[in-house]
């Protein structure tokens, strides 16, 4: 990664992936903690992986140096995911919308991913 864009990604956060219990409540199946990222918080709209408008209310900004792929798999619209910010300060339970790989045009390889939440 470059240093110059990983000196922007000053935000600590969770990453959660969500399962589904026996009651069809969301439970808690993997966590990533400590993973570095940028939240700019505003509220935009955006399209979700059905192709329907949904309200964000923030962008999360992830390198591409995700552990185990995560990046990847926040693009699978099967998957549930949940963002908890944990510094500089905490903010909890934002719901991942969709997640979009943003290629580097000089290489062709991902540089970053934009994950928007609600």
């Amino acid at each position: 990664m470059n240093p110059h864009f990983a000196k922007l990604m000053t935000h600590t956060l969770t990453i959660q992936k969500l399962t589904r219990d026996w009651t069809g409540a969301f439970v808690v199946n993997t966590s990533y903690v400590d993973v570095k990222g940028f939240v700019e918080f505003g509220r935009k709209l955006t399209t979700n992986l059905k192709g329907e408008e949904e309200l964000s209310t923030a962008l999360v900004f992830l390198p591409n140096t995700l552990p185990e792929g995560i990046g990847l798999m926040m693009t699978d619209e099967s998957i549930n995911w949940r963002i908890n910010m944990t510094a500089p300060y905490e903010r909890s339970g934002l719901v991942v919308i969709k997640a979009d790989p943003i290629d580097d045009p000089r290489s062709g390889e991902t540089h970053h991913y934009e994950v928007w939440v609600k």
